[in-house]
């Protein structure tokens, strides 16, 4: 933007000496007019917590102990800002203080077979809070490996009653997340700044 705004800035100079006063209109009309706001929320995001190497917990919680029903689990912890978030165990975290959080979720899942449904969900204590993603495989040409990057916004009232889980949830068929393939697999939090 910058950069063509000083091209035609340059090509006004030149109509100011060839045209006279109708240039120098031209010109002030240009330095003078009103920037466009964007809201980006990109800028106003403080990163609170951060872990990668994400795998398949099934020993947590016996609610979600299958192969097709699974929490997603944490564990090597890059960032953590405990003002912010709160780990109660390496599938179960609080968000300690009230406002509007941004969950990042970029895993692979693999052995996904056909004809079958697939959720990666944000729960909230025992609800569905948020989807990250839903996924339907069909009966031929269907890829066993499913990447998920998305991201949810949830907005918290403080306290350690409310706690946050990723489940993996499938229609009676086994899947997980790619532990050959590490790369891809992060959570993020981060907190909205108003």
């Amino acid at each position: 933007m910058a950069d063509s705004k000083g091209a035609v800035i340059l090509l006004a100079i030149l109509a100011v000496a060839g045209l006279g006063l109708s240039g120098y209109m031209f010109t002030m009309d240009l330095l003078t007019e009103d920037v466009e706001y964007v809201d980006d929320d990109s800028q106003n995001l403080k990163l609170v917590a951060l872990w990668d190497d994400l795998d398949q917990n099934i020993t947590n919680n016996p609610s979600y102990s299958t192969q097709y029903n699974f929490l997603v689990g944490y564990s090597n912890q890059l960032f953590l800002d405990s003002n912010y978030v709160n780990v109660i165990n390496n599938t179960r975290f609080t968000l300690p203080t009230p406002g509007l959080y941004k969950i990042n979720l970029d895993v692979l899942f693999n052995d996904i077979s056909a004809s079958r449904s697939y959720w990666a969900i944000l729960k909230q204590n025992i609800s569905n809070a948020a989807y990250f993603d839903r996924w339907e495989t069909g009966t031929a040409d269907f890829d066993p490996f499913h990447h998920v990057d998305s991201s949810v916004y949830i907005e918290s009232v403080g306290g350690e009653d409310t706690y946050y889980e990723i489940n993996g949830y499938s229609s009676m068929d086994d899947f997980w997340t790619s532990e050959t393939v590490q790369t891809f697999n992060q959570l993020s939090i981060e907190y909205v700044i108003e």
